[in-house]
């Protein structure tokens, strides 16, 4: 398994372990919203480069898809 292929699953694992957690999950929709963004940071630090635009955005955008996305919400 490549570098990306587990970053991905440490991503999506992230995200199943939470997805019952309407706290995280209502933090990871603000990803989407350049103002509120930095309450989905404590959150992906640990699953990105803050700092890195190339590194935060993506993953700040499929954990803001995924805690939107109508079958994971409470």
């Amino acid at each position: 398994m490549n570098k990306t292929e587990e970053q991905a699953e440490k991503l999506i694992a992230f995200l199943q372990k939470h997805k019952e957690d309407r706290g995280v999950m209502a933090d990871l929709r603000c990803g989407f919203s350049e103002a509120k963004e930095h309450r989905a940071w404590p959150h992906i630090a640990q699953l990105c480069k803050l700092d890195a635009d190339w590194s935060r955005i993506p993953v700040q955008t499929v954990c803001a898809a995924f805690a939107t996305h109508a079958e994971n919400r409470n």
